[in-house]
């Protein structure tokens, strides 16, 4: 992990090394060639660099595997190859190579055989866009494998799931194939990469509503990231009639947002638990009507609205 500063504000942020070892790289073709036959050259052989990641393996979990030949496609074709992660690290600290170069040499990556993140943004920024992402998957998501990936974010109104989409590529890179439609679909499919890069963050299990925790680290959370976590719940969750309402079935999330809503200075009511029309119990809160206007100033100061001429 790291950080770095984006226009005068410092993030966290998530190098290709910092991937969950299921991660795989396509690095760029001339790179990686010249980078395999390095390697092999330190070592001796291809047998003899197979045979130290073999060795390697069993620290991922990886019980049976053939590298050697791997390294030689790996070193000659002009194909892309997606390389595990764990091997280019291996490999890299054993040559003492530098990981940055590799980085920028990252053409795209992906998990499993998901969908690949192409003209990636590394390191990955942990921006308060970031965090509204998990946060969305929280409310309306879910991290359930299904046919559009391994998560999924579920909108009917159609900006709203343009503006999901938007924040996947503004974070992260392109996403192929493209898991956005405009079709009457609501669902918007969300990469295994993706969420695998954001649990393992986090280290957490689950982001699905009914079993999930905010991270504790959202609590001491900016300003910016704190607001982002709320508008983002409020999307997604928030109700607006005589006042603003929100409500979840999920006690452990209302009571973190509730929070989180109270250190930004927006006077907020107890949390009070009614039951829905099948008998699950809901939980939430209401903002005070005079706090609404302090959260849009916030809003605007954080993110200003375009000047039209």
């Amino acid at each position: 992990m790291g950080s770095k500063e984006v226009k005068n504000k410092t993030y966290d942020c998530i190098h290709f090394w910092d991937f969950p070892h299921i991660m795989t790289i396509n690095l760029d073709v001339v790179f990686r060639k010249e980078f395999i036959k390095k390697a092999i050259i330190f070592f001796g052989n291809s047998l003899k660099a197979g045979n130290f990641l073999e060795k390697k393996a069993g620290k991922y979990g990886i019980s049976r595997c053939y590298i050697g030949s791997h390294l030689r496609h790996y070193k000659t074709s002009n194909k892309e190859y997606y390389i595990p992660q764990w091997m280019i690290n291996e490999l890299a600290l054993k040559l003492k190579y530098d990981l940055n170069e590799i980085e920028k040499n990252i053409v795209s990556y992906r998990s499993s055989g998901g969908a690949s993140i192409i003209n990636p943004i590394l390191p990955v920024k942990v921006t308060p866009e970031f965090d509204s992402i998990l946060v969305h998957i929280m409310c309306d998501g879910t991290d359930k494998r299904n046919k559009n990936g391994a998560a999924s974010y579920s909108q009917h109104n159609a900006y709203g799931k343009l503006n999901f989409y938007k924040k996947l590529t503004n974070v992260f890179g392109d996403i192929h194939p493209p898991s956005f439609s405009n079709d009457r679909i609501h669902d918007v499919g969300i990469p295994k990469a993706i969420i695998s890069i954001i649990k393992n963050y986090y280290s957490i299990r689950s982001c699905g509503t009914y079993e999930s925790s905010f991270p504790k680290t959202f609590l001491y959370k900016s300003k910016e990231h704190k607001l982002a976590i709320l508008c983002a719940f409020i999307v997604d969750e928030g109700c607006i009639y005589d006042t603003l309402s929100i409500r979840v079935a999920n006690i452990r999330l209302i009571k973190s947002l509730r929070k989180i809503a109270l250190s930004l200075g927006y006077h907020c009511h107890k949390i009070k638990v009614v039951r829905d029309w099948n008998g699950t119990y809901i939980y939430g809160f209401n903002v005070s009507n005079y706090s609404l206007k302090k959260m849009k100033k916030d809003a605007i100061i954080m993110h200003p609205l375009p000047r039209i001429n």
